[in-house]
């Protein structure tokens, strides 16, 4: 069944789902040249020596995440018109990061139907690595 706007309702949940962040997705996020970014994206023993659990992966990799995470939710139905994203704990390159979230708020502006969603990346262990917000219009 499609995402319709009449079939939200404010506390609905949005799907959890489990992505594992490859090395592949963060030279892509580095423009297909790791070497050129900060070491702690690509060099684990460097990533190791500064106190991380290994390689992390970039904001802007978590973001494309995000962004997508909320495309496969509307399905089509709407499209994504804020983003907003606070990072609070690195994501670790081949760790599950956690994604889930729900709708906080419906209404209309004029013709528009819109939905605020908080969402987030959470680690295995259950810290909150990302909080998110978003604006939808369907």
């Amino acid at each position: 069944m499609s995402l319709t706007y009449e079939a939200l309702s404010e506390g609905d949940a949005l799907p959890e789902v489990e992505r594992a962040p490859t090395r592949a997705m963060v030279e892509v996020g580095l423009g297909g040249d790791p070497t050129a970014a900060p070491r702690q994206f690509w060099d684990e023993e460097y990533a190791l020596g500064i106190g991380l659990p290994g390689t992390i992966v970039p904001g802007n990799v978590q973001f494309v995440v995000l962004e997508q995470y909320l495309n496969r939710w509307l399905d089509g139905a709407g499209s994504v018109r804020k983003l907003q994203l606070s990072l609070r704990r690195p994501n670790q390159v081949g760790v599950p990061m956690l994604l889930g979230g729900n709708v906080v708020r419906l209404y209309e502006d004029g013709q528009r139907r819109l939905a605020d969603v908080e969402f987030h990346i959470d680690t295995p262990e259950g810290e909150r690595a990302v909080r998110a917000s978003a604006t939808v219009e369907f």
